[in-house]
This record gives C-alpha cells, sequence and structure tokens, in this order.
C-alpha cells in the first residue's frame, strides 16, 4: 500500500492514488454506527486504534473483522469496542439582539 503524508498532516491524505476524506464513510462504514476493532500492543496491551478508525454498523460486522483480522495476524489480539454512552454539552447561544439604524 502506497501512503503519502504531509509534514503538517498527521494522517494520510493519499492511499493508493486515493485522496482520503474522513469526513465521509467508507465502503461497509457508518459514522455513528458505533461499533470499532481496535488492536491491543502485544507488550503494553494497550489499545491501538487507527487515526480513523473504521465504524462498523453491527456487532456482527465488527466482530467478523476482528476474526478476519487476528487470523491474518497471529499472535495479535483484536477486540470489538461498542459505544454505550455519549455526552455533549451545548454552549449558550448568543442573543439575537435587534439593532436599529442611527437617523
Amino acid at each position: 500500500m502506497e501512503t503519502q503524508t504531509s509534514p503538517t498532516t498527521p494522517f494520510p491524505r493519499v492511499v493508493n492514488g486515493r485522496r482520503i476524506n474522513p469526513t465521509r464513510s467508507r465502503d461497509g462504514e457508518t459514522i455513528g454506527g458505533g461499533f470499532f476493532v481496535v488492536r491491543r500492543g502485544r507488550r503494553t496491551a494497550r489499545i491501538r486504534p487507527a487515526y480513523h478508525p473504521f465504524e462498523h454498523p453491527t456487532f456482527e460486522s465488527a466482530a467478523a473483522e476482528a476474526q478476519k483480522l487476528a487470523a491474518q495476524n497471529p499472535g495479535q489480539k483484536f477486540d470489538v469496542l461498542a459505544v454505550v454512552t455519549s455526552f455533549r454539552e451545548i454552549a449558550d447561544l448568543p442573543e439575537l439582539v435587534a439593532t436599529e439604524a442611527a437617523e
């Protein structure tokens, strides 16, 4: 796989001659699907996600991917993670103030 990176961007912009747009979903991906496959480090057992991890639409899809990756990478451990809950605080919106034109 040919990857080109820029020193100002932390992720690949072009892979195999195709531009990467992290705002668009990839084939089979559902942004907001809530299921991710991550690799655990061999020595530290820490999670090693990709910069823009693939978001699976179902648990079954993520589990199948984890099994496939484990078969392709003997000795590596792949976990399926799911979003359990989310929080978002919405800042107060500024009030719209009508101003009268000075005469």
